[in-house]
C-alpha cells in the first residue's frame, strides 16, 4: 500500500484548518441553539464541514495502488490560488461581490495548465449567480453585488 502524498497533505491541511476554525468559533463566539443560532454557529458548522471534507480527501490517499511524487505539483498553481484569494480580498470592499468572484476565478484558473478563458468566464458567471442566490436572496446578507468606487 502506498500513500498519495498530495492528497495526504491536502487532507491533513483541510482537516486541521477545519478543526481550528470550529474550535476557535466555539471558544470565541456564542453558538446558541439550532432554533436561535448565535454568531458562532456558522463558522463552527463551516469548520466541521471543512474537517469532514479533509477526511474525505485523506482516507482515499491511503488506498492508492501507485505511488505519487511531488514532481506533479506546480508552484504556478499555488501562486495563482494564493493570488486569487488576495485579489478577492482587495476587490470585494471596493467593487462588490461579482467583480471579486470574477477576479478569484480568473486568477485561480491561470494556475491550470489547460486554462481556457471561456471556461473561466462560465465558472465566474455561475459562481456570481449562485452567490447572489445563496448569500443575498437566501441568507439576506448585505453584500453589494456591484459597487462603483467613489
Amino acid at each position: 500500500m502506498t500513500v498519495d502524498k498530495r492528497d495526504f497533505l491536502g487532507g491533513v491541511l483541510l482537516l486541521l484548518t477545519g478543526i481550528g476554525v470550529a474550535v476557535h468559533a466555539a471558544m470565541q463566539y456564542p453558538l446558541g441553539t439550532l432554533q436561535r443560532m448565535g454568531s458562532g454557529m456558522f463558522p463552527f458548522g463551516a469548520g466541521i464541514i471543512m474537517a469532514l471534507l479533509g477526511l474525505l480527501v485523506l482516507i482515499p490517499a491511503f488506498m492508492r495502488s501507485e505511488p505519487t511524487d511531488w514532481r506533479g505539483v506546480s508552484p504556478r498553481a499555488l501562486i495563482c490560488v494564493l493570488a486569487s484569494v488576495a485579489g478577492f480580498a482587495l476587490v470585494m470592499p471596493r467593487f462588490g461581490l461579482a467583480p471579486a468572484i470574477a477576479v478569484l476565478v480568473f486568477l485561480s484558473s491561470l494556475g491550470d495548465r489547460d486554462f481556457r478563458i471561456v471556461n473561466a468566464a462560465a465558472v465566474a458567471v455561475v459562481m456570481c449567480v449562485l452567490s447572489y442566490l445563496i448569500f443575498v436572496l437566501g441568507l439576506n446578507l448585505p453584500f453589494p453585488m456591484l459597487r462603483m468606487p467613489s
